[in-house]
């Protein structure tokens, strides 16, 4: 897999995040992505041809590695990569789309430069409104998916660790075995490092997630206030009026009934 276009894809739309969701992708690809591809595929390797056991029993290897590896590591955090990073496919559609209806709005008004949609394409777009929602949905998927995937790889191995005797008794073998994967060590080390790594954005989603909420919150409160205090100060402009008003009534009341 290219995971260069993921990196460039991933990238564009990062450019409209807060601080966080960058620290986010810097986690993901540096912890992530390139361990995977630099460190990890070349510890797993052929992973069946180096699973043995002691045994000569036709089909017993093949089928006690299927039990106890249904999915490869390798190719689970694969899939966890690529889910954990297709949320951000909802943000580039409605960054592009808004950037779309604001090229449109230009053209309607009158004749737009290459230079201006050009920079109408550079712009980073603020995340309010509608795009408030989508990132936030998003995050919210990217949690779901990364926890998915912590579960299953506890469920499918049994927990973290990889122990270095498997015992396998299902047919055809003749009777319980032993098995043995290869450097079970430095792939619990590798599996667990990489678990961590999916921990901490899990951390940092949740915390892009809370600040975007309250900071949606604030700005909800501001604009609540600000029909308020135009309606006081209306209000209080009015009660001045009616004062100047009274004020000035009396006084010509008092200089027309002054004696002259």
């Amino acid at each position: 897999m290219d995971w260069g276009k993921l990196h460039s894809f991933v990238g564009g739309v990062n450019k409209h995040s807060t601080s966080i969701g960058k620290v986010w992708l810097t986690v993901l690809f540096i912890f992530r992505v390139m361990i995977l591809v630099v460190a990890a595929q070349e510890v797993w390797g052929d992973e069946q041809e180096d699973f043995v056991c002691n045994t000569l029993q036709p089909g017993c290897k093949n089928v006690c590695y299927d039990h106890f590896f249904p999915v490869s590591h390798i190719r689970l955090w694969a899939l966890q990569l690529i889910f954990v990073s297709t949320p951000a496919l909802l943000v580039a559609m409605h960054v592009t789309y808004s950037r779309h209806q604001a090229a449109h709005r230009l053209r309607r008004a009158g004749g737009v430069d290459p230079a201006t949609l050009q920079e109408l394409k550079q712009r980073r777009v603020r995340i309010e409104g509608a795009l408030w929602w989508t990132y936030t949905c998003s995050i919210f998927f990217r949690i779901i998916f990364e926890a998915t995937f912590m579960y299953m790889f506890y469920f499918l191995y049994s927990g973290y660790h990889l122990p270095w005797v498997l015992k396998c008794g299902i047919s055809p073998c003749p009777n319980l075995v032993d098995c043995f994967i290869s450097r079970p060590t430095e792939k619990t080390v590798f599996t667990v490092f990489m678990i961590a790594a999916s921990v901490i954005c899990v951390l940092l989603n949740i915390a892009e997630l809370c600040y975007l909420v309250l900071k949606g919150c604030f700005r909800s409160g501001r604009l609540a206030r600000v029909p308020k205090d135009r309606a006081n100060h209306t209000l209080k402009e009015n009660k001045q009026n009616e004062a100047n008003e009274l004020i000035a009534e009396t006084g010509h009341h008092t200089i027309s009934t002054f004696p002259s």
